[in-house]
């Protein structure tokens, strides 16, 4: 489980509604809610991704290649190969 921390107790405000604004993570877009066995609410943070973008996640050779040049662009471990720009269709 990952570590968690307190950064602010929050209150309803008169309606009941809490404001959770200052907790989101960028990226974040929806979330899940549920309550475990102690009855304590949880949210999870989400984030969608357009269906066209799945079959990555899905692909786990595609996914594992990507996740490696990641890696290595960060440790400026890259080439360049030139222009792509003959192989596009118009």
């Amino acid at each position: 489980m990952t570590s968690t921390a307190i950064i602010q107790n929050l209150r309803p405000d008169n309606k009941g509604r809490i404001c959770i604004s200052s907790l989101i993570e960028q990226g974040v877009d929806s979330f899940r809610a549920y309550t475990d066995k102690k009855r304590r609410i949880i949210l999870e943070p989400m984030a969608q991704i357009p269906a066209r973008e799945l079959w990555l996640y899905q692909n786990k050779t595609v996914k594992e290649s990507l996740q490696k040049g990641l890696k290595q662009a960060a440790k400026k471990q890259t080439k360049s190969l030139g222009s792509f720009a003959k192989h596009l269709k118009d």
